[in-house]
């Protein structure tokens, strides 16, 4: 390569380094150039008052989220700080830049910012900004500015004092202590409070004020404690904790404070002092006690607790049977079976719930007792029972089926099934035949939550032997339940099996667990049934298409509405019909419009036709609008028809609002009542909005 060649590619490639320099420079000056002053954001912050746009201030902060590096960080501040100087700026404005600064100011910002701690309308913002800054610097500045501030912003910035720990302005508060305003030497005490250490709490202590100031004293002074305890030294906080609960002019929140520190400070060893505290006279301060009881381990304070539970009112009573529940001690049980058959029902249902949180076989006695009782106490105890623990709990539940009370044998039942125990199905099928109507309602319903589909069969061929309706419902609702847990091809099997042979009542029965189950084979045989030549089936068949038939039924409900000869079955088919129209969501809107446009040509009552209008209003389309409308005028009927209107007007006016709006003028013209008058026009006044 001869040198010309050479030099040339030299020079090229210094030519490119430069090039490159030179556009990461421009790049970097864009970017910064975007986070400081090129565009007029900050000029239009400057011209800002309050109720005009925030564009302005929402940009800024914006960018100081989105700030990737320090330096961008600064170039904002530089901004912001010079346009808090800007001559122009507005108040206004000059408040919105102190409360941007105080996410991205740094110590430059202290000598800006320290002029405005004078001004009457910027010494908030000016000290909203300074107060978070981890600058020396501030706190000399604080303390400089506060001897010549007075009210509000005095209080302010003894407040801004404390939250930055200044322990150099100790000296500086403890001189407003004996100011004649109340609210200044409660000011300071919260400083001196929120600054600590042991110049501070001593002139806490040392402070004598007037009543109304104990409870700020005793509060300032459990701030020095906690101070104490932040900075590892707990015997110095227990020794104020123990001063403010041997003041009586404390207060109780302060006393329950106290009590919460001394917990944090000694734990077992101030087991004694909480135990007194359940006896003092304050019930803030008894019921602090109780709660604190639970942060202290070990049987001894369970013991304790149990000692003094007899020997406190019921209001602390509760507090303390919830603290035993909590500790989850057996040793409580016996005690906790006493008070659940208290006078005081607060009482009763604390201890209730809490033998239900750790309660064992010991406890189902106490428990089935008590859950005769009428009112919540007795439902308190049955729910318990369900929560029961220990490896001879159902065992002893067991025992009570056997009971002479029905009351308890039901109840036995419905918690073994609760309980989900294995053996509960069983048990349910020897109580189906107990003397007792109570029993064996509940032993059907416990068949349905317990036994397995393998016992379908026998649940079937038990119910077909009933002939009481409410036995009848109950068995066909379990029948249900465990069907259900079958593959939809075998579901039926047990009940189209048991229909041969059956008698007319024993088949009306199949036919209703049928239409409960459901499925194509179990309308099918309901469509058989409806013209089946016994009345009491064709009545069953068609009373369970009305309530149970699906989407295929429909055919049959409209020919029973237009063509049965019992009136009854008439109306039963109009109302399944229209069952099915207001059901039908996976129907087009004029399908379903189209379903009861057929059911008002045929209904005849008024009470049929408000069902109808009823429904309609759940139809979002104009063309349910258009046919309700003429209903208005109905004197039977313009109350639903008022309502569906309404409905449908609102329904439809974001895609028609012409329509809607006519609609709701139509409603305000013709209706009577105010209610429904005012309703109409707020909608239209919201839809012309």
């Amino acid at each position: 390569m001869d040198f010309n060649r050479q030099s040339s590619i030299v020079n090229r490639s210094m030519e490119g380094l430069v090039i490159r320099r030179l556009i990461t420079v421009i790049i970097f000056s864009c970017i910064t150039t975007a986070y400081g002053l090129a565009d007029d954001i900050y000029d239009k912050l400057l011209s800002f008052d309050y109720g005009q746009s925030r564009e302005a201030f929402w940009t800024i902060e914006n960018r100081i989220r989105e700030a990737a590096n320090d330096q961008q960080r600064l170039e904002i501040e530089k901004a912001l700080l010079t346009a808090l100087q800007a001559p122009q700026a507005t108040v206004a404005a000059r408040q919105s830049i102190c409360q941007l600064l105080i996410d991205v100011a740094s110590c430059a910002s202290v000598t800006p910012l320290s002029p405005l701690l004078a001004d009457e309308k910027l010494q908030d913002a000016a000290r909203g900004a300074l107060q978070g800054l981890p600058c020396p610097e501030v706190d000399k500045l604080f303390r400089d500015t506060l001897p010549s501030l007075k009210g509000p912003a005095r209080l302010a910035l003894v407040s801004s004092i404390g939250a930055r720990r200044d322990r150099g302005s100790v000296a500086l508060l403890a001189g407003l202590l004996n100011n004649p305003d109340p609210a200044v030497v409660e000011a300071a005490l919260a400083g001196l409070g929120r600054i600590g250490g042991d110049p501070a709490a001593t002139l806490i202590k040392q402070t004598v004020v007037t009543p109304t100031l104990r409870a700020a004293k005793a509060d300032a002074y459990l701030k020095c404690a906690a101070s104490f305890l932040k900075e590892g030294q707990p015997s110095r906080a227990e020794a104020i904790y123990q001063e403010i609960l041997k003041e009586p002019a404390s207060g109780p929140v302060a006393t329950a404070g106290a009590l919460t520190g001394l917990v944090l400070t000694r734990r077992e060893t101030a087991l004694d002092q909480l135990i007194d505290a359940l006896k003092s006279g304050d019930v803030e301060v008894r019921q602090a006690a109780a709660r604190l009881v639970n942060e202290v381990p070990g049987p001894k304070t369970t013991q304790a607790v149990l000692g003094a539970l007899s020997t406190v009112p019921p209001d602390t009573q509760v507090f303390l049977i919830s603290a035993l529940a909590n500790r989850a001690d057996p040793a409580a049980l016996p005690e906790l079976k006493k008070q659940s058959e208290s006078s005081s029902l607060p009482v009763q249902l604390a201890a209730l719930e809490a033998l239900g949180k750790i309660g064992d076989s010991t406890c189902v006695d106490s428990l089935f007792k008590v859950s005769q009782t009428a009112g919540p106490a007795g439902t308190a105890a049955a729910e318990s029972l369900r929560f029961l623990r220990g490896p001879s709990v159902n065992d002893s539940i067991t025992r009570y089926l056997r009971d002479s009370d029905p009351g308890l044998r039901a109840l036995a039942l419905k918690t073994l099934a609760a309980r989900r125990f294995p053996a509960a199905g069983e048990r349910a099928f020897e109580l189906i035949a107990d003397k007792d109507i109570r029993v064996r309602l509940e032993a059907w319903r416990t068949l349905g939550l317990t036994a397995s589909p393998s016992n379908l069969p026998r649940v079937v061929s038990e119910m077909v032997k009933l002939s009481e309706p409410r036995e009848q419902q109950a068995a066909e609702q379990a029948v249900q339940s465990i069907a259900m847990q079958l593959p939809e091809s075998t579901r039926l099997q047990p009940l189209t099996g048991a229909m041969s042979g059956a008698n007319s009542s024993q088949r009306s029965s199949l036919l209703r667990a049928m239409g409960r189950v459901g499925g194509e084979t179990a309308f099918s045989t309901l469509r058989t049934a409806l013209a089946d030549s016994d009345p009491a089936i064709q009545d069953t068949a068609v009373r369970v298409v009305s309530e149970h038939g699906d989407d295929t039924m429909s055919p049959d409900l409209l020919k029973l509405a237009k063509n049965a000869t019992n009136p009854a079955h008439r109306i039963l088919g109009l109302r399944g019909y229209v069952r099915l129209a207001r059901s039908a969501e996976s129907r087009k809107p004029e399908e379903r419009v189209a379903m009861f446009r057929e059911a008002l040509g045929i209904a005849e009552r008024p009470e049929e036709k408000k069902l109808v209008l009823g429904a309609l209003g759940g139809v979002p389309s104009v063309g349910a609008l258009d046919l309700v409308e003429p209903y208005l005028s109905d004197p039977a009927l313009k109350s639903e028809a008022q309502a569906a209107c309404l409905r449908l007007a609102r329904s439809v006016g974001g895609e028609e609002p012409g329509r809607a709006r006519a609609a709701f003028l139509k409603l305000i013209e013709s209706a009577e009542d105010p209610a429904v008058r005012q309703q109409a026009q707020d909608a239209l006044r919201e839809l012309e909005n």
